[in-house]
């Protein structure tokens, strides 16, 4: 499989699916995205949706956390 593009890669450049078709194509993340395209606001409100809809505070925590660490270490290794 090729190499993935350092603007997903790289989190202060991944922006998920807020990336514009042309965005994808001119750095080559054709068919590596879901082919929605939302803003960094609709993103921010469907992923508190998501957290909100779980049952408890512990699964809430849980979420929450595991998203954190795998960001923190998506930072880390820059």
């Amino acid at each position: 499989m090729a190499q993935k593009p350092d603007a997903i890669t790289n989190p202060l450049t991944n922006k998920g699916t807020a990336f514009t078709h042309e965005e994808r194509a001119k750095v080559g993340l054709t068919g590596r995205l879901p082919a929605a395209v939302e803003t960094l606001d609709q993103q921010a409100v469907r992923s508190y949706a998501q957290l909100r809809d779980f049952p408890t505070d512990l699964d809430r925590t849980c979420s929450w956390t595991s998203s954190t660490i795998a960001t923190k270490s998506s930072i880390t290794r820059c």
